[in-house]
C-alpha cells in the first residue's frame, strides 16, 4: 500500500492486507488519526472473475477502522506522531468490486 502518512510496524502484523496508519486520508477528519486499514486486493483468478477488476493488486474492498493502540502489539499509537484527544469511533467499508465503488 502507498504510504499516506506514520505507518505503525511491528513484527506481529501480517506482511500483506493489513496496514497501522497515521493519516488525515482515511477517515472523515481534518486531523491525522491511527487507522487499521485492512484491504482485499485482486489476484490473477480475481480478473477472470470479476470484469470490474483492471489489474492485479487494484484494491476489492477496504476496512478502515480508527484505532488509539496497535491490535497486534498493544502499543499505545496516539503518543507516536500524532495525536487525537477525543476519540470518536469510526469506521468505512469501500467496495471497488463494482463498476462504482461504495462506502458502506
Amino acid at each position: 500500500m502507498e504510504s499516506l502518512g506514520y505507518e505503525h510496524r511491528c513484527q506481529f502484523i501480517p506482511s500483506n492486507g493489513i496496514y497501522v496508519y497515521c493519516s488525515d486520508e482515511f477517515l472523515d477528519s481534518e486531523v491525522w488519526e491511527w487507522c487499521l486499514v485492512i484491504q482485499r486486493s485482486a489476484s490473477e483468478s480475481d480478473l477472470e472473475e470479476n470484469h470490474y477488476l483492471d489489474e492485479v493488486g487494484d484494491s476489492i474492498w477496504q476496512t478502515i477502522v480508527g484505532i488509539s493502540h496497535c491490535p497486534y502489539c498493544g502499543e499505545n499509537l496516539e503518543s507516536v506522531k500524532c495525536n487525537k484527544a477525543a476519540r470518536e469511533a469510526e469506521f468505512f467499508h469501500i467496495d471497488s468490486s463494482g463498476w462504482a465503488g461504495k462506502v458502506l
